[in-house]
């Protein structure tokens, strides 16, 4: 029986909608995780930023809309997608996969492309998947696809990673741009990743910033930076770089992310189980810089 969370979500809207309001209303916090060039590093990102989590006591799940992505890195073939839990064709045991300890991946590139065609047979069964996901999980990194019909769209907040080894900020200028005139999102926190050191880490962002802020009039938020490691795109299996390498100042910059993100997630829900309304500004406004 569908609930009335559920009914109200799906009802006088398209499936996608109700698709991107479940995540973002259940009891976790959505964070899109976002990229402008294929070699931001966002991947790294991703999952060196969801074990630092989960090493804080978080339970994360990371919901990926890329094919070939975060499961072939980490050593593991996702042959199946949450296209089929939605379908009734597999249980969802059998397409979630534990990467470590605290964090699931749940493959979602098939279904991120049918989000525009899923039928009407498909609304509860939708429905109920993504609200039980929501439920158990503290928070959820939606490692985004570029595409008019993302499940990114109405997360809590977005993270726009931003590559220091880039040539020129126009990639991610131009990811921030279409974001913003097609969807409308305003709340744009930037970190910048690969990066020399913190003065080239803060010298780039505040090029994208002037720029955002005189032609888009959005106020681009620093997430802070971190630093160069070649032990980041060289990827190490199933082991993050924060337990491969505990004590290289990338581990450490992800650590200090991570920590900001956690406190910003507990205030979230503190103010959530008082009964006070829950804004979900970009994380940057909670983010200290990871000097």
């Amino acid at each position: 029986m569908t609930t009335n969370r559920q009914a109200s979500a799906f009802s006088g809207e398209d499936q996608a909608t109700g698709l991107r309001r479940l995540l973002a209303g259940g009891a976790a916090n959505s964070i899109a995780v976002m990229s402008g060039a294929r070699a931001s590093g966002k991947t790294s990102v991703l999952v060196n930023l969801a074990a630092a989590l989960a090493r804080s006591g978080q339970k994360v799940l990371i919901v990926d809309e890329n094919a070939n992505g975060i499961a072939s890195a980490c050593g593991f073939a996702a042959r199946h997608d949450l296209l089929h839990v939605l379908r009734g064709e597999l249980a969802l045991e059998a397409v979630a996969i534990q990467l470590f300890a605290g964090v699931s991946l749940l493959p979602a590139a098939r279904l991120a492309r049918e989000l525009p065609r899923i039928g009407v047979a498909d609304r509860d069964r939708s429905g109920r998947c993504i609200e039980t996901l929501a439920r158990h999980h503290d928070v959820v990194l939606i490692d985004g696809a570029d595409t008019p019909h993302s499940l990114t769209r109405s997360a809590h907040a977005m993270l726009v990673v931003h590559s220091s080894c880039a040539p020129t900020v126009t990639d991610t200028y131009a990811l921030i741009k279409r974001l913003n005139l097609d969807h409308g999102r305003r709340d744009f926190c930037v970190l910048v990743n690969q990066a020399g050191s913190g003065a080239e880490a803060h010298a780039e962002f505040d090029t994208m910033a002037r720029v955002a802020g005189r032609f888009l009039a959005i106020p681009l938020r620093f997430g802070g930076w971190i630093p160069r490691d070649r032990r980041l795109a060289a990827g190490n299996g199933t082991l993050p770089l924060i337990d491969a390498h505990s004590a290289a100042p990338a581990a450490n910059a992800f650590r200090r992310v991570a920590a900001q993100i956690a406190d910003w997630l507990g205030s979230a829900g503190e103010a959530r189980r008082s009964g006070a309304p829950v804004y979900f500004p970009a994380i940057a406004t909670a983010i200290a810089a990871a000097h």
